[in-house]
């Protein structure tokens, strides 16, 4: 699952989940989240790591990584 995918999902199932609050667990800002789920900047080594733990490996952020290099 991608990120937007995930974030799209977890909003839709917890109504509290915001971006704002997800993006401030893991050390980056919204915009930050934003530009990496849109595919226009690929994740720091750890913030894709932080992205592995906070999403229970439901994202595959090496798939997200070799999507942003193979543009």
């Amino acid at each position: 699952m991608d990120l937007e995918e995930y974030l799209f999902y977890k909003k839709k199932n917890d109504t509290n989940f915001t971006e704002k609050e997800f993006a401030k667990r893991i050390g980056v800002t919204q915009h930050q989240i934003w530009n990496i789920k849109k595919g226009r900047k690929a994740p720091s080594s750890k913030v894709a790591y932080l992205l592995e733990i906070h999403t229970n490996n439901e994202v595959d952020v090496m798939e997200m990584i070799r999507d942003f290099y193979r543009k």
